[in-house]
């Protein structure tokens, strides 16, 4: 009976390791998912934000066209 307690006692502690194991490497992924989350949310308010600039020069750029081809078919008299 004392050589199956200690296989008994062996398997428990195998599993045991095993379990640590699995725990280890579940706590290393939702790191790493944060960690690449974080670095997802960051580019893509940078995505984001370069967007939002590229819309205000083509407005800014399309106002300016828009004005010199008016002052450049403006009727101009001389008096």
């Amino acid at each position: 009976t004392q050589g199956h307690t200690d296989k008994i006692f062996e398997l428990v502690n195998q599993l045991e390791q095993r379990t640590n194991d699995i725990v280890d490497q579940q706590q290393y992924a939702i790191t790493r998912e944060a960690v690449h989350r974080r670095t997802a949310e960051s580019t893509n308010s940078k995505v984001m934000m370069w967007s939002v600039v590229e819309v205000a020069v083509l407005v800014l750029l399309s106002a300016f066209q828009v004005y010199y081809l008016k002052s450049y078919f403006e009727v101009k008299q001389i008096v």
